[in-house]
């Protein structure tokens, strides 16, 4: 599945290990931001997930 659906649908988010795809999808106002940044904590280091967090 492509991150443009997933992103439409929210599907596979939690699956998210790429800070930077979040960040891209932060910048262009992304549903399921929430959904995205706790596949973030569990896939990358804590340093790299917490900024996205609070």
């Amino acid at each position: 599945m492509r991150w443009e659906t997933r992103w439409r649908t929210g599907a596979g988010l939690l699956g998210l290990a790429d800070p930077a795809e979040w960040d891209a999808a932060f910048e262009r106002g992304e549903d399921h931001l929430g959904t995205a940044v706790i596949g973030l904590a569990f896939h990358c280091p804590l340093e790299e997930a917490s900024p996205r967090i609070v």
